[in-house]
């Protein structure tokens, strides 16, 4: 939501220099109790430069390959380093020419679809 989100964007880009766009839950499609995120929405970019950071991998489940799994923040954890880990990866990740395959390379959330999906086709 707008109200935490824009506080940690801003202390990560004051200068508006690498978010070119915010998109909180009023852009998301609600299915049943969830809130999904849906990058078909953006028409001028590709999905190979984007990322979606969200607490919950269901948000993120139309656009797996581009999301970035991070923890909830309560506000009151002082020894919480998600949003240096999440700083890293962005520093490293934007020399990648495509997003994806640098989310892949940190969070295997496709390959862990794939073992999900194997496991079920055996049973």
């Amino acid at each position: 939501m707008k109200n935490y989100a824009d506080p940690i964007l801003d202390y990560i880009d004051p200068d508006n220099k690498f978010f070119k766009m915010r998109l909180y839950r009023d852009a998301c499609i609600k299915v049943d109790q969830f809130f999904i995120k849906d990058l078909d929405v953006i028409l001028d970019r590709t999905k190979e430069s984007m990322v979606i950071v969200d607490n919950s991998i269901l948000s993120f489940s139309f656009d797996l390959q581009n999301g970035v799994p991070i923890n909830s923040y309560m506000g009151n954890e002082p020894d919480d380093r998600d949003l240096l880990y999440l700083v890293s990866f962005l520093e490293e990740a934007f020399y990648e020419e495509n997003i994806q395959d640098a989310c892949e390379k940190s969070f295997k959330l496709m390959y862990l679809l794939s073992t999900i999906a194997e496991t079920s086709d055996k049973t």
